[in-house]
């Protein structure tokens, strides 16, 4: 078994649609995904995955503007020109964690033999979330 861990940052915005704080507001963060992935089955280099594949999965998300697919919000903003993602559920932290997690372990098992992957998220500097898949 190996273990490899990588930080990757990226920028997106988001919002709470439903809730009654301040979070409803659309807004943005400095997200810092910390992630670890287990396996055994290293490639004729040495890999188990190369860190460029782990970055090309978290970009996906990178200034992007991430929304409940039942929000009315996407409505009014699909048609401007803003990279929209949209999900199923609210985007909350723990959401995007497991979110994360759930898309590196299928999309990094394409070509190697994964066992677990662990995305620690941070929304702040303060608050994250963990999740496995």
């Amino acid at each position: 078994m190996v273990t490899i861990g990588t930080t990757v940052m990226f920028e997106a915005g988001h919002r709470q649609y439903g809730d009654t704080s301040k979070c409803s507001n659309l807004h943005g963060h400095g997200w810092k995904a910390e992630i670890i992935i287990d396996g055994s089955n290293l490639d004729e280099i040495g890999y188990l995955t190369d860190f460029k594949n782990i970055k090309e999965v978290i970009n996906k998300f990178d200034h992007a503007m991430i929304l409940n697919s039942k929000d009315p919000f996407v409505e009014v903003i699909a048609p401007l020109p803003t990279y929209l993602v949209t999900i199923d559920g609210n985007p909350t932290c723990e959401i995007l964690a497991q979110l994360l997690a759930d898309r590196l372990f299928v999309e990094l098992n394409i070509k190697r033999n994964i066992t677990q992957v662990t995305v620690t998220l941070w929304e702040t500097e303060k608050s994250w979330a963990r999740a496995t898949s």
